[in-house]
């Protein structure tokens, strides 16, 4: 029984493991949405301008409002494709974290860990949303 129980102390690990992965690539996916966001704005903001400042040349502001809306269009279906895969990442972390919580405390007890190890143990968990609302 006791090395069934490490086999389980040692899957929980490797399942925290792969959770934390996966909550750093829901984080660098939320980053690269923060930054096709600016990248929206900036180029609303750049497009408005030129089209403005070229009242006497209407051909020249309308072409760059083409472009303008035709590249906020692009920007704004990347951001989409970025939505989907964070949504599935944070589904993921989330599932995982909730495996890992219900699980330590039967770990815990059968391979009698240390209290530095739950202690460490119990911050990493921290780090993980409880609900996929919660991020």
């Amino acid at each position: 029984m006791a090395d069934e129980s490490g086999r389980v102390g040692d899957e929980l690990e490797d399942a925290l493991v792969h959770a934390e992965r996966a909550l750093d690539a829901l984080d660098r996916v939320t980053s690269r949405m923060q930054v096709v966001r600016l990248t929206i704005v900036g180029v609303f903001a750049i497009t408005a301008t030129v089209a403005v400042l070229n009242v006497r040349e209407p051909f020249v502001g309308i072409l760059v409002a083409m472009i303008g809306i035709g590249a906020i269009a692009a920007l704004v279906m990347e951001h989409g494709r970025w939505r989907s895969t964070r949504d599935r990442e944070l589904r993921t972390v989330v599932q995982l974290s909730r495996i890992v919580r219900d699980l330590l405390p039967v770990v815990v007890e059968q391979e009698r860990w240390s209290e530095l190890r739950i202690v460490t143990t119990r911050a990493r968990i921290a780090r993980f949303p409880i609900s996929e609302r919660s991020r």
